[in-house]
């Protein structure tokens, strides 16, 4: 038996497996507490040449907030206090749950995706590459942003490198 395909995903997994792609995406997350899986969701639905208006990414972010900050958060928060194995437990001790938790929040993180990759939120339909730079447009709005910011330039440099790539 093999388990469904989730387009979503799956692309989140080859753009955050370029190194500058994931240090932008930990900025964004760590600098504005920005929910990268919003900011992926909107590169996501410009890869199929959606463009997404503000209400669009908001209507996202809702439909995944407490989900996030109920479960996600809470877990990424517990992970990265056991990474420095500050406890007198021994280190391989917290090493074990550490990485138990690390799974568990990526279980969470594609529980949240598969949620966003099911929503019917309207989209203007036009090329990828205008799609893109509007999406990330938008999110610079939502995040309170200069288009500008390095990390968002960056994530839009791996979308076109992406594109170029694909079969």
């Amino acid at each position: 038996m093999t388990s469904p395909t989730h387009p979503f995903w799956d692309y989140s997994l080859r753009f955050y497996a370029d190194p500058e792609t994931k240090a932008a995406c930990l900025d964004l997350q760590d600098r504005l507490g920005a929910d990268v899986n919003i900011v992926l969701y909107a590169l996501y639905r410009a890869s199929r040449g959606d463009q997404l208006d503000l209400g669009g990414l908001r209507e996202a972010d809702q439909a995944v907030a407490a989900w996030r900050d109920d479960v996600v958060r809470p877990l990424r928060q517990v992970r990265r206090a056991l990474k420095p194995h500050p406890h007198a437990l021994s280190a391989a001790d917290q090493s074990r749950v550490h990485d138990k938790i690390k799974k568990l929040e990526l279980e969470a993180e594609q529980a949240q995706q598969y949620h966003l990759e099911g929503l019917a939120i309207a989209a203007t339909t036009i090329s990828e590459d205008i799609a893109a730079r509007a999406n990330i447009a938008t999110c610079a709005a939502y995040l309170e942003i200069d288009p500008s910011d390095p990390a968002l330039a960056t994530l839009l440099k791996r979308f076109q490198t992406l594109r170029q790539t694909r079969p």
